[in-house]
């Protein structure tokens, strides 16, 4: 009950776990001592989904960013 998003929250008690999916959309595979910052791969994959699916009102529980 304590998600900061307040609709998704609302959804998930009003609908129930049973409800609602997960899928993996991307993965980002590791690669040992090649100094990629990962924090930031995974950062700029989620951007690029966002942008893609625009996942905002009736379509998701994302935030549209400010402009």
């Amino acid at each position: 009950g304590l998600h900061p998003n307040e609709a998704l929250q609302n959804d998930w008690k009003q609908f129930g776990a049973e409800s609602f999916a997960y899928e993996i959309l991307e993965e980002i595979k590791q690669v040992d001592d090649s100094g990629i910052n990962y924090f930031k791969e995974v950062k700029a994959l989620e951007d690029m989904i966002i942008d893609d699916r625009q996942p905002f009102d009736i379509k998701g529980y994302n935030k549209k960013p400010k402009v």
